[in-house]
Formats: structure tokens, C-alpha cells, sequence
């Protein structure tokens, strides 16, 4: 049986809620279901911020066969730092990259001879079957949704299709990592959490919408699981770690409003209180003033909306095709119950005009919105804008370490990096300077002690942008 080292790397982007790696324990639980023999144990970098020599000191320590790495692009220059240690003390430990940047880009990676393998889609069935093939010393291009270099040619076998059965995987594998130190949330994101004790959940996977940003990491259709089971998970979480705050983070949890229903329905009719969070994937143009009552009967304290763009004209450019009328109103009743409410909004689409950043900021601070949010495009290598871009001639920093929400990668529009952190930087003055939107958030925060973290949040967001305009 073999030893498996699970690792969730750190990456150089400013993000300070830390969550626990879903995808990597939902991968060990299926992993301990088909074979109960493997030994299995995880090191979560973000969380415990521990450097590359000491995670490699572990991964010896635990006489390691098969190491696994979840991979954001953000996180990739670590990746590599991390199989080059690994293979440079022992060159027997197999390495296994997958992830988020692996389905954007199954074969670059394997341009790194430190990387035996790729996973380019879900694990839950592939990797135990890589497992299984090596320790039968099989050829491995019979397992599905894989990548590998075989004298210098890259091989990528057949796709592995998505699972559509949700219900069937096993709960994540939660003892894995240490629950308490995700607890200890920092100032900054302290509102978006009720109790010191939370989960993040998938209740589905897939989306079926098209943005032209989105790099589609479960495909282009939503594959849900039952209420039933959600429900279950829930009661799980409650009972045997004490958790009723839950923060769901689909791609997009109300495709399905019968399903919502279903689960509001299991929740009233039980004793479990759940605290309810969703942080994204929340479709705003589609939620009816009915759906977002239920979810504020069953405990629902914030809700995300995507909006991006205020502008018809560029809504149709990035795909997403929103109703940013109707997404308004939405926000507007969803404040009217007393829910927190968090808009995403996106700048440096292509084409834009400055017109349209005034007409953007213009929409955010005169909506119901507590909590605002500006990000700078940035187009990731797999997704249609990044080829889009690339095609219309534009010059993409794609270096790894540069990705972030923060500041320009690309130049798409007239204004300029300056120009935009400046936009940013008047606008988080505004949201900071209007007490009718301060005291609302006050007022409808859970904990209103947590109005110092919102503050704190919008000054992190103000220094960002002032730096920006500096530098």
C-alpha cells in the first residue's frame, strides 16, 4: 500500500481568508474508500506558512511514495520550487500536479521533468486509479484524464468524463487538517463569517453560462447534488465538529431554485439553525424575491452578486449577459430582508471607456450593495478572453507570479494602470465616506461588532489602489 502526501501550495496573491482544501480532501476520501490500506496525510502551505525545505523535510519524514498538488496558476512558481526539492533529495517519490492551472494547461507543466504526472479535470477517480496502476507497476495510459512525458513526448490519455452522480462521492476527508487554525479568521474578513466555527461546501459543480473570463474548471454544465445530500453533510459537519456556519462557493447554486427549495424545506423541518453564507456563484438576474426569502428563513446572512459591469455593451462582450437592471432590484430587496449583500465588479474589460468605469463605480455605490468590491481583469492562459486577447494582438503578462486582482496584466481599454487604480482609489474613498451605506451595514451585520473589519477592509482596498497610482 502506499504512502500519499496531499499538498495545498502557497501562492504570492494578497488573499487572507484561508479555507480548507476541498478538492484535495474530497480526493483522500476517495482515495481511503477504494483502498483502505493507503496511509494519507496533507500540509495545507497557505495555512500553516511553512516554507518549500520544511514541507519536503515532512514529505521524507512520512516515507512518501506519491506526492499530490492541488495547483491554482497563482500558486505554480511554488509548485515548481516544491517538485525540484523533492526530486533533488529523492528521486523514487512520484509527483502528481493537479488543479485549476493543470485544465488550463494539461501539457506545459510537463515540460518540467521534476512532474511525473498531470490530472487535467476531477480527481476523485483518476488518482486512485494512477495510484493503482504504479504500485501494480502498470502502464499508466490506461487511466483517464491524465498526462505524463514518456521519452520526451507528452502523452496525455483519453478525457475522463465528469462525474455526474455527486451523491455518490464521499464526504471530504475533514480530519486531514486542523479545523481550528481555518477558525482563526483575520480582521479583514471577519464579516463574512457569524460563528468562529465555519465550512465552505460544494453543493454542485459546472456552470452552464458562458463568460469569457472563466476558466470552467467543472465544465460547462451545472451537475448538482440532492438537497438530501447537502443536507446531510450539514448535519455531519454539526454534529461532529459543532459547525452551523456554512459558506457555499458553487459556481452557481440557484441554476436549480427547486433543489434550493428542497433544502430550505430539510432545514426548516429539522432542529439543525444553520448559518448560510455564499460567497459566490450566487446568479443574481435569475433568484426570484420568493427564493431569497426562503434562504433568509433558513439562516441566510450573506449573499454575493456578480455583476461586473454595469454596461449592456460590455456584459455582451465578456458573455455574461447579466440584467444589471434586474440585478439591482435583486440587491435592493435582498438588503430590504436584512441580508448582507457583497457585489464583484471587474475593470480593464476590453474596449471599455472611461465613460463606462464612471457609469460602473456610478452603479455600485448607488445600489443597496454593503460591501463593494473592485477587481482588475486578469485573463487567464485557457479561457476565451485570454485566446480572444492574444488573437487581437494584445501583449498578456502571463509570468505567474504577476497574476493578481490588483493591478493590469493586460492593457484593454484608454485609461491606463494609473488611470484605473485612480478610478479605484476615488471610489473606495466614496464607499468609505458614505455614512447612510456604514450605518445600513451596521445595522445588518450579524455581529456588529464585525463593522471595524468592514472598515478595515475598504482602507486594505484604498492602500492597494494608492499604491498603485505610486508605483
Amino acid at each position: 500500500m502506499s504512502k500519499i502526501f496531499f499538498i495545498k501550495p502557497d501562492s504570492p496573491l494578497p488573499v487572507d481568508l484561508k479555507v480548507p482544501p476541498l478538492g484535495m480532501l474530497y480526493i483522500a476520501s476517495a482515495l481511503r474508500k477504494r483502498n483502505k490500506g493507503h496511509e494519507v496525510t496533507l500540509l495545507d502551505m497557505k495555512e500553516k506558512k511553512v516554507s518549500v525545505q520544511s514541507v519536503v523535510d515532512k514529505i521524507l519524514e512520512f516515507k512518501t511514495d506519491v506526492v499530490g498538488i492541488g495547483c491554482m496558476t497563482s500558486e505554480y512558481p511554488t509548485v515548481e520550487k516544491l517538485v525540484r526539492e523533492i526530486k533533488s533529495r529523492d528521486q523514487k517519490i512520484i509527483t502528481v500536479i493537479g488543479g485549476p492551472h493543470i485544465v488550463l494547461s494539461p501539457t506545459g507543466p510537463l515540460s518540467n521533468a521534476d512532474i511525473d504526472y498531470v490530472i487535467a479535470g476531477e480527481g476523485e477517480e483518476t488518482f486512485p486509479e494512477l495510484v493503482e496502476a504504479l504500485e501494480a507497476g502498470k502502464d499508466p495510459s490506461g487511466v483517464q484524464g491524465i498526462g505524463f512525458n514518456l521519452n520526451g513526448e507528452v502523452i496525455l490519455t483519453a478525457t475522463r468524463p465528469y462525474i455526474e452522480d455527486l451523491d455518490q462521492l464521499s464526504f471530504p476527508a475533514w480530519d486531514l487538517i486542523d479545523l481550528e487554525d481555518y477558525y482563526k479568521v483575520p480582521l479583514s474578513h471577519k464579516m463574512l463569517t457569524v460563528d468562529s466555527r465555519f465550512m465552505t461546501i460544494f453543493t454542485s459543480r459546472g456552470c452552464p453560462y458562458q463568460c469569457a473570463y472563466c476558466f470552467k474548471v467543472f465544465g460547462k454544465k451545472a451537475r448538482l447534488r440532492s438537497a438530501q445530500n447537502v443536507f446531510e453533510e450539514m448535519q455531519t459537519l454539526n454534529r461532529r465538529y459543532g459547525i452551523s456556519n456554512f459558506i457555499i462557493i458553487d459556481d452557481v447554486f440557484n441554476i436549480n431554485p427547486q433543489r434550493v427549495e428542497s433544502l430550505c424545506d430539510l432545514i426548516i423541518s429539522s432542529s439543525l439553525q444553520p448559518k448560510l453564507a455564499f460567497l459566490g456563484g450566487f446568479r443574481g438576474d435569475i433568484v426570484t424575491e420568493r427564493l431569497i426569502k426562503r434562504l433568509k428563513e433558513v439562516g441566510t446572512y450573506n449573499i454575493s452578486y456578480a455583476i461586473e459591469t454595469s454596461s449592456m455593451r460590455l456584459q455582451k462582450v465578456i458573455k455574461k449577459n447579466a440584467k444589471v437592471a434586474r440585478l439591482k432590484e435583486v440587491i435592493a430587496y435582498t438588503n430590504k430582508l436584512g441580508i448582507f449583500t457583497t457585489g464583484f465588479f471587474m475593470m480593464g474589460l476590453p474596449t471599455e471607456t472611461l465613460g463606462e468605469v464612471k457609469d460602473n463605480i456610478h452603479y455600485a455605490l448607488s445600489s443597496k450593495l454593503n460591501l463593494v468590491i473592485f477587481s482588475i481583469l486578469t485573463p487567464f492562459p485557457g479561457t476565451q478572453m485570454y485566446d480572444d486577447l492574444k488573437r487581437d494582438g494584445y501583449k498578456i503578462d502571463s509570468k505567474h507570479e504577476n497574476i493578481s486582482f490588483y493591478k493590469p496584466t493586460v492593457t484593454t481599454n484608454e485609461l491606463g494602470a494609473k488611470r484605473i487604480h485612480l478610478m479605484l482609489t476615488f471610489a473606495y474613498f466614496r464607499l468609505l465616506l458614505n455614512p447612510r451605506r456604514i450605518i445600513n451595514t451596521f445595522l445588518i451585520l450579524p455581529k456588529r461588532r464585525k463593522i471595524f473589519s468592514f472598515l478595515y477592509f475598504y482602507f486594505k482596498r484604498l492602500r492597494i489602489s494608492v499604491a498603485g497610482i505610486i508605483n
